[in-house]
């Protein structure tokens, strides 16, 4: 049995080539060992979802854009009818905005105030992608940091469209690139 090929690898790929950057600059502009480039791209290692962002950062790409794609290609589809109210509310500015949405630091935070928003439960949330509720909690805290599939299935698992989630999230983080 062959070793499974991380998706990631071959869309940040084509994304780094469209870029004209070699795998050095790339590796150097996100902070990322050369060696992990490498195995990154050829798909024999998958980046944490922090990284993963530095790396799509480094190459100018659009993290909206590049987190659809990557979801499209990993066959996850937010329910669009699901997502529209909420998503149309943040942006006029009708959701309900705690203080906890400006105290959001990391994905894990992002991930928490959108599912309570979303009315869903860590539990069903990790049922909806058969992950541990454990690791939820641990990603929810800060304390465990996903691999960037991983993360994208739990943005689709609240029913959020990926892309504009980590866009968001981009904004929460200090410049990535």
């Amino acid at each position: 049995m062959g070793k499974k090929v991380c998706i990631f690898g071959q869309l940040f790929r084509e994304v780094r080539g469209n870029s004209g950057l070699s795998q050095w600059n790339v590796s150097v502009k996100a902070g990322i060992h050369l060696s992990s480039v490498h195995q990154i791209e050829a798909g024999h290692q998958e980046p944490r979802i922090l990284g993963a962002m530095r790396l799509v950062g480094a190459c100018g790409g659009d993290l909206n854009s590049f987190f659809s794609e990557l979801a499209g290609r990993m066959n996850l589809y937010p329910h669009p009818e699901q997502t529209n109210s909420f998503m149309e509310g943040l942006e006029e500015g009708n959701a309900s905005y705690s203080s906890e949405f400006f105290e959001i630091t990391g994905y894990g935070d992002l991930l928490r105030y959108c599912r309570t928003q979303k009315g869903l439960s860590q539990k069903t949330t990790a049922n909806n992608i058969d992950y541990d509720l454990r690791s939820l909690q641990r990603v929810e805290k800060g304390e465990q940091e996903p691999m960037v599939t991983t993360a994208v299935k739990l943005v689709t698992a609240i029913e959020m469209p990926p892309g504009q989630f980590f866009e968001w999230l981009g904004f929460f983080l200090s410049p990535i690139g």
